[in-house]
């Protein structure tokens, strides 16, 4: 018995057949047939981040979670342009340039669960690059622990290159959170 699941509003029918073949076994698409965060089972990209920044919570979030900070942290991040009017919250969206691989990458993302002053969670709805993030900030020993999730999977040229995409979002990622660190903790002596 087929299991047909429902289809995002916008969103276009994948080219490769939806194989479900009961409960003992989960439902196999490809990444960008589904809505943010529903099904997905093969993700090409998963990196875990936890460290510590020697600054409080409140100020690590508030500057991780206002999206136009991304190029000050980000290698290859050109920009960062909020698209939704409002408070901040579940629905905003915001439009991001990137570079990787001498390529141009223009995302859209938007916000798909919002915790005040702890955890944010977005998914690109159009990218070469899709991509989904979470970002939790907790207190810590004086400072604040940072967790990050980025899942993502590549299209067209990434695809074909995604063993080498793979390890350079990686390192790349690990990198960037050295660079929010090191940023982050030194406003504390432009301060003094």
């Amino acid at each position: 018995m087929g299991v047909s699941p429902r289809r995002h509003q916008g969103s276009k029918p994948s080219s490769r057949p939806i194989r479900y073949d009961g409960p003992s076994q989960r439902l196999s698409v490809p990444l960008t047939a589904l809505p943010p965060g529903r099904g997905r089972t093969s993700i090409a990209t998963h990196v875990e981040i936890d460290i510590h920044i020697d600054r409080p919570a409140e100020e690590v979030f508030a500057f991780i979670s206002d999206f136009g900070n991304n190029p000050l942290w980000q290698k290859g991040m050109e920009s960062c342009t909020v698209t939704s009017d409002g408070e901040f919250g579940v629905g905003s969206t915001y439009d991001q340039i990137a570079h990787m691989a001498k390529r141009q990458i223009l995302s859209s993302f938007e916000v798909v669960e919002y915790e005040p002053g702890r955890k944010v969670k977005a998914t690109t709805t159009r990218s070469t690059f899709p991509i989904t993030f979470t970002r939790i900030v907790d207190a810590d020993a004086g400072g604040s622990r940072v967790r990050a999730i980025i899942e993502g999977d590549a299209t067209g040229v990434f695809k074909i290159l995604s063993p080498i995409m793979n390890l350079m979002v990686k390192r790349s990622i690990n990198a960037d959170y050295a660079r929010l660190t090191i940023l982050l903790e030194g406003r504390e002596s432009n301060r003094d």
